[in-house]
């Protein structure tokens, strides 16, 4: 079926190129710089898609480098990344492979690692929510979490536990739960929290921990 560009919107990476027919294309820049398309030129979709597939091997592949030249990055990001600038699903699928068996990609490495960064400054609650928004499987994070260093999670709590402590105040109840919830933003568990403020508050009264 042949259809009408009728407009290119600039987007980060891609151009989101309007048709005729009120469909949308997403391609992304690398990829529309060697196959142009122009406004009130007639264009298939299908027949599009299929002639720039063999040039996005190798320019998702290239995107995927420059991403991971920054820092680690997991599959979802990686995948995310690549389907919101509109590389088809075959070559994000090709891409991840290749980054996945030259081990350039690994959950399990990135997993451990970020734990092992973040651990020191937020709770395993905030640690979770952030691996799931990473695209890291549930069970995975578990398994991670479970093997992560308590009493360094514990010693992180009582630093912002008696940071939040510090504060004067009239009311040491209030100011308790302020703490408490203070400590709950960052992700700490309950138990956690609890037992982070009540070692803080000991050393505040000078009593043994």
């Amino acid at each position: 079926m042949t259809d009408t560009v009728i407009d290119m919107m600039k987007r980060t990476g891609c151009r989101v190129i309007k048709l005729d027919s009120g469909d949308d294309m997403i391609i992304p820049l690398a990829v529309l710089k060697k196959a142009p398309l122009a406004v009130g030129q007639a264009v298939s979709p299908a027949e599009y898609r299929a002639r720039v597939l063999p040039l996005e091997k190798a320019l998702a592949l290239e995107h995927a480098a420059r991403m991971l030249m920054g820092r680690d990055r997991s599959e979802g990001e990686i995948r995310k990344k690549l389907q919101d600038i509109g590389y088809q699903e075959q070559t994000v699928a090709q891409t991840l492979s290749r980054l996945v068996a030259s081990r350039l990609v690994d959950d399990s490495r990135f997993v451990a690692d970020f734990i092992n960064m973040k651990i020191k400054r937020v709770g395993i609650m905030r640690i979770r929510q952030e691996l799931r928004m990473k695209g890291i499987a549930p069970e995975d994070i578990e398994a991670a979490l479970a093997e992560a260093d308590g009493e360094v999670q514990l010693d992180a709590a009582v630093k912002h536990a008696r940071k939040a402590l510090s504060k004067k105040t009239n009311d040491p109840r209030h100011q308790a739960r302020l703490a408490f919830a203070a400590l709950a933003r960052r992700g700490y568990p309950p138990d956690i929290a609890r037992k982070a403020l009540e070692l803080a508050q000991q050393e505040a009264d000078g009593l043994p921990g």
